[in-house]
């Protein structure tokens, strides 16, 4: 009996080997005396090819398939320059797996694909078949490998923080409620104290994993349920975790280059540029300068508008990092810089251009107890509601710490130059969209 092999598999197979292949019907090609099908199976296409199709004892079968219906096929590899991959099976038999509607709701192959993402997110099941759709979450999967493998061999431990919790770690305007056994609970919106925990057992941790924020943003940029890589160091300072980001980041890119050629093609990238470390530095008061000299009314309280900061993303061609924010433009747990008493240590990395988008934010953390109650009062929360977490710091023993959290979606995004970062998402969340 056959075993199965994939279309991958061909090119090394010998010529006159008799194989079995499952999968998809991609695409007919009829040309009267010859017939030809593309078949798609997780792997990619693999030609076969019919010869006098009408002759053949099966022909009652073959008429009858469409696109979409999955078949199993019995064939004769042969070597040929001209076929995908330079080979093609010679067709011997088949039979009909499953079958399809026809019409399709809208064609899985690329040049006839007319739906918008809309009508595409609608039947998500069907888009998910297209390779070029399908090559974005292999990249995505690729990203994760490259991410998790540095992480291990730089000597991190992976950690898993809770998604339902009783209190945000960034205030509680973007923060999902939920019902919890009679008491008020939450989507997680941030594994940062817990991360801070972390650190305390084992220096270097990190998380790969889903975060929720309730922001009724209809951009290209917004999700109301993300991944993230988030990353927490002890002894650290906000140039070691510029580091460990650059190396990250060459890492999954690395690794995306080396394994995902044909996914990138799909994309229209036929050489993907990976980053070289270090990557560019300049502070928020030069980035408020380059803003400004395109135009922009920047400030030096506030955090950049979008319109501002793609201003200052063209002014590169590689990612880079701004660095020193200003105390009134961060969240509680970044604290005065030691020099510089109106700014902080928080810094942001950017994918370059007009596609390019804030990929990371991060800096050093606060670990003294007074200070976190003061910077807490004055960016409006209670240190009440602090609880457990501001008594850690009480209780002491917390090494001097910085870390960051890095959007995997807007990372696949940026690398394969999608419009949107739902785009990067295999079923995204948004203010509009629930389903499927």
């Amino acid at each position: 009996m056959l075993e199965r092999v994939f279309s991958t598999d061909l090119p090394d197979i010998s010529e006159g080997t008799e194989v079995l292949l499952k999968g998809w019907i991609h695409q007919i090609r009829d040309l009267g005396k010859i017939k030809f099908w593309l078949l798609r199976d997780s792997e990619g296409l693999a030609q076969i090819v019919l010869v006098s199709p009408k002759k053949h004892p099966a022909w009652d079968r073959i008429k009858e398939i469409k696109q979409e219906y999955i078949v199993q096929v019995i064939g004769i590899v042969r070597h040929n320059d001209k076929a995908p991959d330079g080979v093609e099976i010679e067709f011997k038999s088949c039979e009909i797996i499953v079958k399809a509607v026809t019409p399709l709701p809208f064609s899985v192959v690329e040049q006839k694909t007319k739906a918008n993402f809309d009508t595409r997110l609608k039947y998500r099941y069907l888009d998910l078949r297209s390779p070029k759709t399908r090559a974005i979450f292999k990249v995505r999967g690729a990203c994760v490998q490259g991410a998790r493998e540095w992480f291990l061999k730089n000597k991190f431990v992976e950690m898993h923080s809770p998604k339902i919790i009783s209190a945000g770690a960034e205030g509680g305007a973007t923060l999902f409620p939920l019902y919890y056994f009679g008491k008020e609970a939450f989507l997680a919106q941030s594994p940062q104290f817990y991360k801070q925990v972390g650190i305390q057992a084992f220096e270097r941790v990190f998380e790969i994993a889903p975060f929720f924020r309730a922001e009724k943003s209809r951009t290209r940029r917004h999700l109301s349920e993300s991944w993230g890589i988030d990353v927490e160091v002890a002894f650290a300072e906000s140039k070691d975790i510029m580091e460990i980001q650059e190396g990250l980041i060459i890492s999954m890119y690395s690794y995306v280059k080396e394994n995902c050629q044909k996914e990138l093609e799909l994309h229209e990238i036929a050489d993907l540029k990976v980053p070289k470390a270090p990557f560019p530095k300049i502070s928020f008061e030069e980035a408020v300068e380059i803003a400004k000299s395109k135009g922009f009314e920047v400030s030096l309280e506030e955090d950049l508008s979008a319109e501002a900061e793609r201003a200052v993303r063209e002014n590169y061609d590689t990612h880079f990092f701004i660095t020193e924010f200003p105390l009134t433009a961060v969240t509680f747990y970044y604290g005065p810089h030691e020099t510089k008493p109106a700014f902080t240590h928080k810094l942001d990395l950017l994918a370059p251009g007009a596609n390019g988008l804030e990929l990371t934010s991060g800096g050093k953390r606060i670990i003294d107890p007074a200070t976190l109650i003061r910077r807490a009062e004055e960016t409006g929360i209670a240190p009440k509601s602090l609880g457990w977490y501001l008594e850690m710091f009480e209780v002491g023993g917390i090494p001097p710490h910085a870390g960051f959290g890095m959007g995997l979606d807007r990372v696949v995004m940026t690398m394969l130059n999608l419009p949107t970062v739902q785009e990067a998402v295999m079923f995204p969340r948004t203010v509009d969209i629930l389903k499927p």
